[in-house]
């Protein structure tokens, strides 16, 4: 099963082109529409891409993609390190390199998975530590609420009142 997450209307063209390769090899198909799941998880990545935003412009001297590779490797691999098979990979094939070299390997072409790895919890310690450490330099991150509530997985009065209306 195939699954396309189409966000905005120029997504529709992929959605049509990929569906008629698949039609055009394996024939006849059954095709399901649902509405997209906002789940924690992909909160937690749009909060994390507000904040590596937020402080590239802060900063000035940093593009949102070398926050990324920063935060991944002063901020994640320390967490995902507790992870044993994690730690052997990245001990054996990455501690060795040059800061430079981490960095890089952060980034793509590499792009050294670290918090796509992560479950929700490990995600809301990497945010939590990202908001901790940025607060020592100075950086205050925003926290637009039911964004950051839902991240952190606590629910604010608003969230809770939004719930009850849903009953």
């Amino acid at each position: 099963m195939k699954t396309i997450h189409v966000k905005r209307a120029s997504d529709i063209d992929k959605v049509v082109s990929v569906l008629l390769t698949i039609f055009q090899n394996n024939g006849e198909q059954d095709v399901i529409i649902k509405d997209h799941d906002n789940d924690r998880s992909s909160q937690q990545n749009r909060l994390a891409f507000l904040w590596y935003k937020h402080i590239a412009g802060d900063k000035g001297d940093m593009t949102v993609e070398d926050v990324r590779a920063y935060c991944k490797l002063v901020i994640g691999i320390p967490i995902r390190r507790e992870n044993e098979e994690f730690r052997l990979v990245y001990d054996e094939h990455i501690m060795p390199l040059s800061y430079e070299s981490k960095i890089a390997c952060m980034i793509a072409p590499i792009d050294f998975p670290t918090t796509r790895d992560m479950g929700v919890k490990e995600m809301s310690r990497y945010l939590s530590e990202m908001e901790k450490h940025f607060a020592e330099q100075a950086i205050i991150l925003p926290r637009p609420d039911d964004l950051y509530f839902s991240s952190m997985g606590v629910k604010n009065e608003s969230t809770k009142e939004k719930e009850a209306r849903k009953r």
